[in-house]
């Protein structure tokens, strides 16, 4: 057998971001997760014997910033893009079950549908109504909701900044939480975000988040279509950070297809555990994992991706729970947004 995976002080107050965008509403051609699906999750963190810790984004974060512990399994549940299908087929079990969640609104979306009567959007009052439950948090993503590859700072800094103002006018509080529309990301966007004094913003990038995640670009695990399955949810609930820094490319828009990816592990994973690391890419035949220098990585790709989003993971096995044989994963994930022509 061979040597039991390190702890790392990451672990001590880890926790794991889901991302859920439509949820039910089975006829809709949006992505999202079925109510049937959704609800194996709901019973699956609610029941006692499974030991979920169900907690709100800023029990995370202030855990953190305190280095006061979190139990294994706590995750918090976050949902993307202001779909109407929130109200009806999530709010009320996520009320049933007393379930912290972050809801996060786009101002435009919903500015829009009221005037064409959409009804596959919320409304203002249905997001006042939900602001009112003790277990919400409302944060806020752009006013257009739009690829971003385009846009330069400009455009960005006025979309985010008439968000805002509509947020601010609706709801009479600010956000404290930003989502990147489709988790994309470029350095002007990064920049503007920054300027606005947002205590995180959230990507679509999977992995656990640990103190030393960037508050930038906090990971999350994306709940939709080929993956809402129990069997992944139970899995990525448990894992844990992978500790690096010097992360390239820095944004989630790439200009280069392959990538050129590279990081730098932290000395806190020890490097037994270290050559345990494997890399596993969407839509890719090979990976080579090349190692410069003592601790820095740099992935090389067989051939590009032939969707606009690709995806990169690379996981390390860790510490099984005490008196258990669960696998256990750090895990750091890359989402690349590829524009047309790249």
């Amino acid at each position: 057998m061979g040597a039991r995976a390190e702890t790392t002080p990451e672990d001590l107050n880890s926790a794991v971001v889901y991302a859920y965008f439509r949820v039910g509403d089975d006829d809709r051609a949006v992505p999202g997760i079925s109510t049937d699906d959704f609800k194996l999750q709901i019973d699956e963190i609610t029941n006692p014997d499974n030991d979920y810790n169900l907690v709100s984004v800023d029990t995370i974060l202030k855990a953190q910033d305190n280095n006061s512990p979190l139990p294994p399994r706590s995750i918090s549940l976050t949902f993307e893009g202001s779909d109407s299908s929130f109200i009806r087929n999530a709010f009320p079990l996520l009320k049933d079950n007393n379930i912290p969640f972050t809801l996060f609104i786009s101002a435009g979306l919903i500015d829009q549908a009221e005037k064409t009567g959409d009804t596959s959007i919320l409304t203002w009052n249905d997001v006042r109504t939900i602001a009112k439950s003790n277990l919400a948090t409302i944060g806020m993503t752009s006013y257009a909701y739009n690829h971003v590859d385009d846009k330069n700072a400009e455009s960005l800094a006025a979309d985010t900044n008439r968000a805002r103002e509509r947020f601010r006018t609706e709801m009479k509080t600010e956000p404290r939480y930003f989502s990147y529309p489709y988790g994309e990301t470029t350095r002007d966007y990064l920049n503007v975000i920054s300027k606005q004094g947002f205590v995180a913003s959230f990507g679509q990038q999977s992995g656990a988040i640990g103190k030393s995640s960037p508050r930038s670009i906090l990971p999350r695990y994306t709940v939709v279509d080929s993956f809402t399955d129990l069997d992944r949810f139970k899995m990525t609930a448990l894992s844990l950070p992978f500790p690096v820094s010097d992360i390239e490319p820095s944004t989630t828009v790439i200009t280069t297809n392959p990538p050129h990816p590279g990081f730098t592990v932290s000395s806190e994973i020890s490097d037994t555990d270290l050559k345990k690391m494997k890399c596993f890419a969407s839509g890719i035949d090979k990976l080579d994992i090349e190692k410069i220098g003592a601790r820095h990585f740099e992935i090389r790709f067989s051939n590009a991706f032939e969707d606009s989003k690709g995806r990169l993971n690379c996981t390390l096995p860790a510490a099984p729970l005490d008196g258990t044989d669960e696998p256990r994963w750090r895990w750091l994930g890359f989402l690349f947004a590829i524009p047309d022509g790249t």
